[in-house]
């Protein structure tokens, strides 16, 4: 059996994680997942959530709606362009 292992440069392909010191249990997430997240905090804070789900999506986005990180990742983000957000 051919057990296809990831060389060292391999790996370095993958996203870095970072520890989210804002969210519980320490979540590990992505620079880009990270701006993402703030970004769509900033959006959802002038709406009003229509049904349960987002409410509950709301307030585990409202931790991020002021993340000095997460502003930064997001930033980061639009120097990237339009084809690296979706």
């Amino acid at each position: 059996m051919n057990v296809h292992r990831q060389s060292v440069s391999e790996k370095s392909a993958w996203p870095q994680l970072i520890r989210c010191a804002r969210q519980p249990g320490s979540l590990r997430i992505s620079r880009r997942a990270c701006g993402l997240r703030y970004l769509e905090a900033q959006r959802m804070s002038h709406e009003v959530p229509r049904n349960d789900f987002e409410i509950v999506r709301s307030l585990g986005l409202e931790i991020c709606r002021t993340c000095p990180l997460g502003e930064d990742n997001a930033k980061a983000l639009s120097r990237c362009g339009p084809s690296r957000r979706n």
